[in-house]
């Protein structure tokens, strides 16, 4: 996560849209693993809004969703944005 966040908004915006938002989803796995749901919910959002083609093939993308999906505890639904990429993949919410 300290290697993610050396990295400026314009070094990060002159990326092409796929390693951009390949960027996103690892920092986004980070935040998940560190148990900071609604940050990694978030980030994963705006990686699918860059390059939703890659986004949505990575077998990565697929766990983290899954993982992330199944983080929201019992009676709780997860958000609208991660439930409509989950169900968009094939994720059950």
């Amino acid at each position: 996560m300290e290697a993610a966040s050396q990295i400026s908004k314009s070094q990060l915006a002159s990326l092409p849209r796929e390693r951009r938002a390949n960027h996103l989803l690892d920092v986004a796995r980070g935040f998940n693993q560190w148990g900071k749901r609604d940050d990694a919910v978030s980030l994963l959002v705006q990686a699918d809004q860059i390059a939703r083609e890659e986004v949505r093939c990575r077998p990565l993308t697929h766990k983290l969703v899954f993982d992330l999906v199944g983080s929201y505890p019992r009676g709780c639904r997860p958000t609208v944005p991660l439930a409509r990429i989950a169900k968009e993949i094939g994720i059950q919410t």
